[in-house]
């Protein structure tokens, strides 16, 4: 009481106008400093990536080949947005993997999986395997603990003994490292425990499918007691972000008064409320800033024409680094004693998404021809692969260019990329009769797609390009069908469409055995 008494006291001993400039001060202030935390959040948001976090790397950007959406995933809001990590971010299949190597005590975090999705936590990480625990809702995923080699294929498999997990729900996985064991944990119900030999020091990270997998709330605990905790929030700069948002609106608001008292002869309680009025005007419209930029975070890009053109502009340019490449490596006739097998198709065919020149499938193909003791010939495998083209381009470099390389076989990887399965079968049979009249085996493959990718317009196209080979005669190789029945043998696809090391190997053994015949009958 004596409290109140003396701030009441101390209130009416004020000049009244001073009282009323402390209020409209104070008023001000009220809605400058929210304007500000406001402001501070949205750029915040905005700026919140895995490249600005520092903390994970991302697997794509380190590949020999950079496949599509790696720079954007990275980047971009959209794998952070709303403050945690979505795996199934630009294009999906991503991994991301701790910069450190750490000493693993405990591993626990937060994961949410939408329908026909799965997660995988990896662990124990070098250069020789991995090891790691998979959580899935995808019927053709189970959920298991594995080892993997180096380029992904699956050693060994254990399945977890755990309840369905429900999709679009958040749980929580806590793995314990106990010397040479690992416990899992799923809801702190245990749902495994694994023998294996690891590293005193390991890598560990995320990697999912194409489907959604959203992971937040990582405590790591090491043995030595410190503990690393990821929320994917972006802190960095945010209090001097705010003072400064506060400042700029204490100058407009200064701006705007002295405006309203020099033009407008405005002045006293009037000169106030429009001055209040317009810093509500400020926080509301950082209110809608901060909205749309949530709304807008996980959201890509629209295609405008601007894009498309520079989408064709790049297409061009990889028309004519290819071109560039075969013409100054390849001479126009080969030898005697060369065979030449040139690969005609796209993104896929070129090797997108092989970490290395040598794990490509086309330079695997070459290698194991050469390696045979069976003949004395020397065998030239030309990439011809062009990235984002379709069937339309390739007949006319084919055409212009690729005829002049004089090649005994022309292996046809194509489907993806063309939009009408009509055309994809008037120009694959162009180049099947160009090829034919100059004395060139065609060899028609189906390209292949992930298989939690929807299919059924690959398909369609599959189908005509089988008809167009099976009327001339051509042989056709069903690359689709065979790598979807070798869909869980391992981590096979950076995305829908480019393989890993492991699918580049997969799909070179295959056409490999399949070449073999093919070229004893023409040499």
């Amino acid at each position: 009481m004596f409290v109140k008494y003396t701030l009441y006291n101390m209130m009416r001993s004020v000049n009244p106008s001073i009282k009323g400039n402390l209020l409209f001060a104070v008023l001000c202030l009220g809605l400058q400093i929210p304007f500000g935390i406001i402001v501070s959040h949205y750029y915040l948001l905005d700026q919140n990536t895995l490249a600005n976090n520092g903390a994970w790397i991302s697997s794509k950007r380190n590949l020999g080949t950079s496949v599509m959406g790696a720079r954007s995933f990275t980047e971009q809001p959209h794998a952070l947005a709303k403050n945690r990590l979505n795996l199934a971010a630009w294009h999906g299949f991503q991994e991301v993997i701790y910069k450190d190597s750490l000493h693993l005590k405990q591993v626990e975090f937060d994961f949410l999986l939408g329908p026909s999705a799965y997660l995988n936590f990896i662990f124990n990480k070098h250069q020789m395997g991995f090891s790691g625990i998979r959580i899935s809702t995808n019927r053709h995923f189970d959920s298991m603990y594995f080892t993997a080699s180096g380029i992904g294929e699956f050693l060994q498999r254990t399945s977890l003994r755990i309840p369905r997990v429900s999709a679009g729900n958040w749980h929580q996985l806590t793995i314990r490292f106990e010397g040479e064991h690992v416990v899992a944990f799923l809801d702190d119900r245990q749902v495994g425990k694994f023998n294996g030999d690891f590293e005193e020091a390991q890598r560990i990270g995320f990697r999912g499918g194409r489907n959604m997998a959203l992971v937040d709330n990582i405590f790591i605990y090491q043995n030595d007691a410190t503990i690393i905790h990821e929320t994917f929030q972006n802190s960095k700069g945010s209090f001097l972000i705010t003072v400064i948002s506060v400042v700029i609106a204490m100058i407009l608001s200064f701006i705007v008064a002295l405006l309203l008292r020099l033009v407008r002869k405005l002045h006293g309680k009037i000169l106030a409320f429009y001055v209040i009025m317009f810093n509500i005007v400020l926080v509301f419209i950082a209110v809608l800033m901060f909205s749309f930029q949530s709304w807008k975070a996980p959201s890509y890009p629209r295609i405008d024409i601007n894009m498309e053109q520079r989408e064709d502009d790049w297409k061009r340019k990889s028309v004519t680094q290819t071109v560039t490449y075969i013409q100054k490596n390849y001479p126009e006739k080969p030898t005697d004693t060369v065979c030449r097998i040139l690969f005609l198709g796209t993104s896929q065919t070129r090797g997108v998404g092989a970490s290395e020149r040598n794990r490509k499938f086309v330079d695997i193909i070459e290698d194991r021809l050469n390696s045979s003791d069976s003949t004395d010939t020397y065998f030239q495998c030309i990439n011809a692969g062009i990235p984002g083209v379709n069937s339309s381009y390739i007949i006319e470099v084919y055409e212009q260019e690729w005829l002049k390389l004089d090649p005994q076989v022309v292996v046809i990887n194509l489907g993806t990329n063309d939009a009408k399965p009509d055309w994809l079968a008037l120009n694959l049979g162009r180049i099947i009769d160009m090829s034919l009249r100059a004395g060139i085996q065609p060899i028609l493959l189906l390209e292949p797609n992930s298989l939690e990718n929807k299919t059924n317009f690959l398909l369609s196209k599959h189908r005509v390009m089988r008809l167009t080979g099976e009327s001339r005669g051509v042989p056709v190789i069903d690359m689709h069908s065979y790598l979807r029945d070798k869909y869980d043998e391992g981590f096979l696809w950076w995305d829908f469409v480019h393989l890993t090391d492991f699918g580049q190997k997969l799909f070179a053994e295959k056409i490999y055995n399949e070449l073999e015949q093919i070229i004893k009958e023409l040499i």
